[in-house]
C-alpha cells in the first residue's frame, strides 16, 4: 500500500500521478491538493483498455477547466482512435514533462503509482545489490533519471503501489 505522503515543505513541488484503475486513493490526494492551492503542476495519466474503463473522465475534465496546473492525460490502449501508448513511454519519450510544463526534476517532482506491476518495474534489493525486472518499468526510467523509490526508512519521490 501506498504510504500517503504529501510534500508540503517545498511549496513549488510538483506532483504526477501515473496509475491504471484502482483511481480512488489518487483522486483523493489530487483534490486534496487541488482544495489546499496548490499552485505546481499536477498531472494524472491514467492507463486503461477501452474508453468506457476511464470512469471519473468528466470529473477530471472539470478538475481540467477549473484549475489551470491540473491535466490529465487519458491513454486507452485498446482504442482503434488512439496510438497504443504506455505509461513508460511518457517518460521515455518525453511527453510527461511536455504536459507538465518544466523538466523532470527528482529535485522538485514526486511520482504516485498504483497498477500493473509491469509498468511499475519494482526493483528488487538483494545483498545490498538493487535489481530491476526484466521488462523496464517506470520505476528503472526514473531512478535512471536520479530519483529515489520512497521507503520506510528512506523517503524518496517515487511512490508506487502494485495493483496486483
Amino acid at each position: 500500500m501506498i504510504r500517503r505522503v504529501l510534500v508540503e515543505e517545498v511549496p513549488e513541488q510538483l506532483r504526477c500521478w501515473c496509475e491504471v484503475p484502482g483511481l480512488a486513493p489518487h483522486n483523493a490526494m489530487i483534490v486534496e491538493l487541488l482544495q489546499k492551492g496548490h499552485s505546481g503542476p499536477i498531472v494524472s495519466a491514467v492507463s486503461v483498455r477501452e474508453w468506457k474503463d476511464l470512469g471519473y473522465l468528466d470529473k477530471h475534465r472539470e478538475l481540467e477547466r477549473r484549475f489551470d496546473n491540473y491535466r490529465y492525460l487519458p491513454m486507452p490502449t485498446r482504442e482503434a482512435d488512439v496510438p497504443k501508448k504506455y505509461l513508460q513511454s511518457l517518460v521515455e519519450e518525453g511527453e510527461l514533462e511536455v504536459h507538465l510544463g518544466r523538466p523532470l526534476d527528482p529535485a522538485s517532482t514526486h511520482i504516485y503509482m498504483c497498477g500493473n506491476p509491469a509498468m511499475i518495474g519494482p526493483p528488487e534489493t538483494v545483498d545490498g545489490v538493487t535489481h530491476f525486472p526484466e521488462t523496464t518499468g517506470v520505476v528503472q526510467l526514473l531512478v535512471e533519471r536520479g530519483f529515489t523509490v520512497d521507503a520506510r526508512n528512506a523517503p524518496g519521490n517515487v511512490h508506487f503501489e502494485e495493483y496486483w
